[in-house]
């Protein structure tokens, strides 16, 4: 495989196994496709050389594990979806990322400055919404956290997500005012 490749899409197939540690030899990729197959195992540190990746999808797989610490050492990364796999483990402080997450939202999930997408909805996660989620100047898609035990107030750090177009935190155990701060947002706290 050319180490120029800059994008992969293999979505939607019939695909099976373990994503090959070559993987980690394609420096040049930004975007990884593998979303949609029947892919297994865990996610191997031989991949994490893909440091110019900005859009990295394997939603609807079956991996399984830790989802790896690694992850959070990719810079450049705007749009992670692991979605839909059998990960297990709580959300690692090193990402701050529908399995079966458990445990609160990292702090550390600010230093994902590039992130313009986050959805961590159908899971287990508790405690309250992290404040400095507010401070992810370029969240503009979604910020989904529906079905999961959050709790406690909206921060009204949300509402400076200026760019943000859908907000969604329907299906936790918030309580409290919604803050004027959301301005013109659709905010349900069902």
């Amino acid at each position: 495989m050319s180490k120029n490749l800059k994008r992969l899409r293999l979505a939607q197939n019939l695909l099976s196994g373990n994503v090959p540690s070559e993987f980690g030899q394609l420096m040049m990729l930004n975007l990884l496709d593998l979303s949609f197959n029947n892919l297994t195992g865990e996610l191997a540190p031989d991949i994490s050389g893909m440091e110019k990746l900005s859009h990295l999808l394997l939603n609807n797989n079956q991996f399984s594990g830790s989802i790896p610490t690694w992850l959070g050492s990719i810079h450049e990364l705007g749009e992670l979806d692991l979605s839909s796999n059998n990960f297990n483990e709580t959300v690692p402080a090193e990402l701050g990322t529908n399995n079966n997450l458990s445990g609160t939202i990292p702090q550390t999930l600010q230093q994902c400055k590039k992130l313009y997408e986050l959805r961590i909805s159908i899971n287990s996660l508790t405690g309250t919404i992290p404040p400095e989620i507010g401070t992810l100047a370029e969240l503009q898609v979604i910020l989904d956290l529906t079905f999961n035990q959050l709790s406690g107030e909206i921060p009204s750090s949300l509402g400076n997500l200026e760019k943000l177009e859908r907000l969604n935190l329907s299906f936790n155990q918030l309580e409290g005012k919604v803050p004027t701060s959301l301005g013109n947002y659709q905010v349900s706290t069902g």
